[in-house]
């Protein structure tokens, strides 16, 4: 989808990552499918999702940071809610 957010268009992405898997073959496949978007677009991206990845453990292994992407923490942490 694309968005306008004070008159500057974004590419507004949501990608689920398998569970489990981290950075393996299937999600480094779904995040390397959004910079290719992004790319494409020429566009910046935001990028929400159920990651199943803890923020360290998306900012770790530098897989984010060689495509050019990171993680923005809000304030208040992540969002997580469990329950009713």
């Amino acid at each position: 989808m694309l968005v306008k957010i004070d008159k500057v268009q974004y590419m507004n992405a949501t990608a689920y990552l398998k569970v489990g898997e981290e950075f393996r073959a299937t999600n480094i496949a779904i995040i390397q499918q959004l910079v290719m978007l992004q790319n494409l677009l020429k566009l910046p991206i935001l990028a929400f999702g159920d990651y199943n990845i803890d923020i360290l453990g998306m900012k770790q292994p530098g897989l984010l940071k060689a495509h050019g992407m990171y993680v923005l923490e809000l304030p208040g942490g992540p969002s997580v809610k469990f329950g009713k």
